[in-house]
């Protein structure tokens, strides 16, 4: 009876190691789980802040951008006003010089009349 009883409670001694084995490893598993989660939820919150620091960088950009584009736009405005004055300026350049063409001709014109005047006066005065 007794060799019977040491080895049931040897068998006994056996489940309760592998038990008590058993427990440790799944302990030992939960709590890297829990550091595991820690480590997870504190690269949420950097994520998170980081996300919220590119967001507000992001919304910097848009409006540099906006305002980028209201200058050129201005811009823009200003050049097709210049462009504008300098083609007026350049027709008025081309009439001026159409005139001052015409005065040319006109002036060479009356100054072959006046020569020529001069010469018949030089005659009649011979």
């Amino acid at each position: 009876e007794e060799s019977v009883e040491a080895r049931a409670m040897q068998r006994v001694d056996a489940v309760t190691k592998r038990t008590i084995l058993l427990n440790e490893r799944r302990l030992h598993e939960i709590e890297n789980m829990h550091r595991e989660y820690d480590d997870v939820q504190r690269s949420k919150e950097k994520l998170q802040k980081d996300n919220q620091a590119l967001r507000f960088e992001v919304e910097l950009k848009q409006k540099e951008a906006r305002e980028l584009a209201e200058k050129v736009s201005q811009l823009k405005g200003e050049k097709e006003k210049m462009a504008k004055a300098l083609q007026e300026h350049g027709s008025a350049e081309h009439e001026w010089h159409q005139v001052s063409e015409r005065g040319d001709k006109q002036t060479l014109v009356l100054q072959m009349m006046v020569r020529t005047l001069e010469d018949r006066v030089a005659k009649q005065a011979k």
